[in-house]
């Protein structure tokens, strides 16, 4: 049987959200039945690119410039026959401009991924008048693409009041068996408190994420216990210069936060929005016990396991404080196992990979 020949065409290779998808969706892809191929249309960001090791996944990779107006305009010849030599069963666009120039080459042919609320994300990005108009632009995009997949059931049905029908598909992350390790060592060798509760919170600094809200708090009103901010972007500079006293570490961006998370006791998340968020999930395939705000992709979670943690009301000082005192009076073993074993049954890459692959498959079916 002949393979599928499947496209990733991408913005640019960077450590993210929608690329750790991609990865993980590869790494159970099936070579019997895909070729697969790779193009870029943005330049790399030298210390955030994972490209060296990402393209080595496939058959061929191209970097061809375009630009956000050459998109709109439809001034992209050379994307346009590097595809038509490809002649793909599939093209999997990932990223707004890829979905607009997909959207005009080969509508018939694409399979997108809603990984956000677009009408909060891009709010947040652009502010409103720009923000509004760009998810409705998306938006058209999705609608117009063969097949579009939200990234959780809550988004699913977020996006009916834009008269989308969307089949969902949970994000899922690689798993491995549950160890215990010695926190106190781990702390020793990451530089980090030995005998106070670590709070981690993994994720790209913006006004999406909400982390100065959990600084001042921890600052404030939690002085017993550690918040461990880990990660970098547009507002990092700006919480970093609140003042807080120092159990609050912002430690940066690291390329490898598994022994981060393995020498925490929780996972919390202040996040204004999300898609199904990576870092949590991240989290809890580590064992982590989480406090969660309650928007609707973390109540999601909780529909699935509620003995995962604990949520609160989202910018209220008074809920966090409950919820972090709830919590360190549960039993931690028995919520390190509940959060693990729901990502071990319900959001593994494997199972997301097998489902994705089947939607390849049946949109290359009705390309044939």
């Amino acid at each position: 049987m002949e393979k599928i020949r499947l496209l990733y065409l991408i913005t640019r290779a960077t450590k993210s959200g929608p690329i750790q998808v991609v990865e993980n969706i590869l790494d159970y892809i099936d070579s019997n039945k895909f070729d697969l191929y790779l193009i870029s249309i943005e330049k790399e960001i030298p210390d955030r690119s994972i490209l060296d090791t990402f393209k080595n996944r496939f058959r061929s990779y191209q970097y061809i410039p375009v630009s956000k107006k050459e998109a709109l305009l439809g001034y992209f010849a050379q994307l346009r026959n590097a595809i038509k030599k490809i002649n793909p069963d599939v093209v999997h666009s990932n990223g707004i401009v890829p979905d607009l120039i997909i959207n005009k080459i080969c509508p018939g042919k694409q399979l997108i991924i809603a990984h956000a609320n677009y009408h909060v994300d891009y709010y947040y990005l652009c502010g409103k008048v720009k923000g509004e108009l760009m998810a409705k632009l998306h938006i058209h995009l999705m609608k117009k693409a063969r097949v579009c997949i939200a990234c959780s059931e809550s988004l699913s049905q977020i996006y009916k009041k834009d008269g989308l029908i969307l089949p969902y598909i949970r994000n899922g992350v690689n798993i491995e068996p549950l160890k215990t390790y010695d926190k106190r060592e781990l702390r020793k060798e990451l530089g980090l408190p030995l005998n106070k509760k670590i709070y981690i919170y993994a994720a790209s600094f913006n006004s999406r994420k909400n982390q100065e809200f959990l600084l001042t708090t921890f600052s404030k009103f939690l002085n017993d216990d550690i918040l461990l901010l880990l990660g970098d972007g547009p507002t990092y500079e700006s919480v970093k210069s609140v003042e807080h006293s120092n159990n609050v570490i912002l430690a940066g961006r690291k390329s490898d936060v598994k022994p981060y998370l393995r020498a925490s006791d929780y996972f919390i998340s202040s996040s204004l929005q999300e898609g199904m968020p990576m870092g949590v999930l991240e989290g809890m395939a580590e064992g982590l016990p989480v406090v969660l705000s309650d928007i609707d992709q973390h109540r999601e979670l909780f529909r699935v396991n509620k003995s995962i943690g604990v949520l609160f009301r989202n910018n209220s000082i008074e809920s966090l404080m409950k919820a972090i005192k709830k919590i360190e009076l549960m039993d931690y073993s028995k919520t390190s196992n509940n959060s693990y074993n729901t990502v071990l049954n319900d959001f593994n890459s494997k199972t997301m990979s097998e489902k994705y692959q089947q939607q390849y498959i049946n949109i290359a079916n009705n390309n044939r």
